[in-house]
């Protein structure tokens, strides 16, 4: 650390950023510089090295400490490091001299005051451990570091400029330093001769891209490896001298992901020269999941191989693995086609599963067919109750950028049942699977590739009808006939509705405080499906309602109580407040509560 003379006292920043703001860092460079309102800094020749070097700081704060020298960024004013969604603070800049350097933090972006001087030099605490989507963003104990490139590597603005020669004018050299004890094992992607650093020559939006995704490890580690092909499958689990084992997997476990990656090589043609799964413990803070990236080299996370969600996790991070080590293009990793990406890795995730040892699938409980038919069923209810929030298009992804919860119910939700509707008509017209993703990897860089091509490679002459209905359309999709309702147990059925209810609050209360969760209930389900149709009030057109009964009766009873509670309540059921006047509104939970009561006292009577 050099010494520092002048300016503020270091301070925590204050760097959230918007959802839409993570998108948009990702677009080409021109059309980036023009979102931002600048012009993107340049370096002359072979671009600017940035060396860091990453450290423990505090066990207990779950704290480390990054030093960054940038050397090479003569001409630029400022030094713009992107701090998406990481808690930094403590952070100083100077120059060689330690003449502090004035910086100010927004939007995810932290400007560095360089004014033209060649060399830099940056540091920076970063606070690991915060709760985040799947858990805990990375762990720091007595035995174990852990975290995603993107959880505590800040990089310059200019490696999210999707135009590879921009990353290359600008960067010329990415190298990281870990400073942690030599007798811990290194799980580090991109690494140096001594496999203990990382090291990145000349690197592409696409290096850089898997860089911040992927898992970095350091700990005491003991591995379990699989040769495969000319590659191995690698798994570290955490373990101390002179204890048993901590975590090692079974024999069970290591064929469930032996069987996973086979699924995968088969389905993209090739083998990973190299896959490490770091297998780490819950947190100690309350036990949660811990998350430490996930990218094409490596995956670092908490994984209960008695749980089958884990596993369907699994499969969707082995699915990205393996696209993103074979496809570069930028196309996928932005609106308005993201939702393709994560669409097809939540559709393969869900068909991984099949490929797991028939123990371990019974065990687990798993049924491929049973899964869509799920997914499906919370769809259908949760767009037709919420049409004007879940009604959107595909295709309008770019409009709902700003919106977690909605892009999470696209990417996660609506768009793995687009893949599949395309898939099962594709298999029709051609009878082959896969057509989409064989599109997607004849062209791996993209180029001369559109979206428009992917699909009509598996539709050909329905491209532009199935676009019109349901890519740009907001139909539903037409699986009706994969889901059979008639075997269907309305208990588990409510009850997956009710989880379905409380993921969606817990997207959706990040820009919306006040979203009420539906309970939902069996009791006097039938009586109230059956008072709203003798009253012809509609959750949909006839023809649709039929299909709905068809598929779920209990999905059909719940949306038929649901409009019935609107006309009770007064409220009309294209209102867009819908949910939050049935719900929020006491007067309207009190015309609601008063009309069950007598449907309870009056079970057979006409109302």
């Amino acid at each position: 650390m050099i010494p520092l003379k002048g300016g503020a006292s270091p301070a925590r920043l204050s760097i959230r950023a918007p959802i839409a703001l993570i998108a948009l860092l990702a677009l080409a460079a021109a059309g980036a510089a023009a979102v931002f309102g600048f012009a993107l800094p340049r370096s002359g020749g072979a671009g600017a090295a940035y060396a860091y070097r990453i450290e423990p700081l505090s066990a207990a704060d779950q704290t480390v400490r990054v030093s960054l020298e940038a050397a090479g960024i003569a001409g630029e004013q400022s030094v713009r490091l992107v701090a998406l969604g990481v808690d930094v603070f403590d952070l100083v800049a100077a120059d060689p001299q330690g003449n502090r350097l004035a910086h100010t933090a927004g939007n995810g972006l932290i400007d560095i005051a360089s004014e033209g001087r060649p060399d830099i030099h940056i540091e920076y605490s970063v606070r690991l451990g915060d709760s985040g989507k799947h858990g805990r963003a990375g762990v720091l104990d007595d035995r174990l570091l852990a975290f995603a490139g993107e959880q505590a590597i800040l990089l310059p603005l200019q490696a999210y400029a999707a135009d590879d020669r921009e990353v290359e004018r600008s960067l010329g050299q990415v190298t990281i330093a870990y400073e942690v004890p030599q007798d811990w094992t290194a799980v580090v992607p991109f690494p140096a001769e001594d496999g203990s650093a990382t090291r990145l020559d000349g690197p592409t939006f696409h290096d850089l891209l898997m860089l911040r995704k992927s898992a970095i490890a350091f700990g005491r580690l003991d591995k379990l490896s699989i040769a495969k092909g000319e590659g191995f499958l690698d798994v570290y689990y955490p373990t101390s001298p002179g204890l048993p084992p901590n975590g090692k997997p079974d024999e069970e476990t290591m064929g469930g992901l032996s069987r996973l990656y086979d699924f995968y090589a088969l389905l993209f043609g090739f083998d990973l020269p190299r896959m490490s799964i770091v297998m780490l413990q819950p947190s100690s803070q309350g036990g949660d999941y811990v998350f430490a990236g996930a990218g094409a080299q490596m995956i670092g996370t908490t994984f209960d191989t008695h749980s089958k969600r884990d596993w369907e996790l699994m499969g969707h991070r082995f699915f990205h693995a393996f696209f993103d080590w074979k496809v570069t293009s930028k196309l996928y990793q932005a609106p308005p086609s993201q939702w393709l990406y994560e669409g097809l890795a939540t559709y393969y995730e869900t068909a991984s599963m099949s490929a797991l040892p028939e123990s371990l699938k019974l065990r687990l409980g798993t049924n491929v067919g049973e899964s869509f038919s799920s997914l499906y069923r919370k769809y259908v209810y949760m767009t037709l109750k919420d049409a004007s929030l879940l009604g959107f298009a595909p295709m309008e992804e770019d409009r709902i950028a700003d919106s977690y919860g909605l892009l999470e119910f696209l990417h996660y939700t609506k768009a793995p049942l687009v893949v599949r509707a395309i898939e099962e008509r594709s298999f029709e017209l051609y009878g082959e699977r896969n057509r989409m993703l064989q599109a997607i990897l004849e062209h791996p860089t993209g180029e001369e590739l559109q979206l428009s091509a992917i699909v009509h490679y598996a539709l050909g002459d329905e491209t532009d009808k199935f676009a019109a209905r349901y890519l740009f359309g907001k139909e539903l999709l037409p699986l009706w006939e994969h889901t059979d309702g008639g075997a269907e147990n309305p208990e588990a059925v409510i009850s997956e509705l009710n989880g379905t209810e409380a993921i969606l609050a817990s997207w959706l209360r990040e820009e919306r405080a006040d979203y009420p969760i539906d309970r939902l209930g069996a009791e006097s389900l039938d009586r109230l499906a059956e008072l709203a149709a003798r009253r012809q009030v509609r959750f949909a057109p006839e023809e649709t309602e039929r299909k709905v009964e068809a598929m779920s009766p209990t999905v059909y009873k719940l949306l038929k109580q649901y409009v019935l509670r609107a006309e009770v309540a007064g409220v009309k059921t294209d209102d867009p407040e819908l949910r939050f006047k049935l719900m929020n509104d006491k007067t309207a939970a009190e015309k609601w509560e008063k009309f069950l009561l007598s449907v309870r006292n009056d079970p057979v009577g006409g109302l």
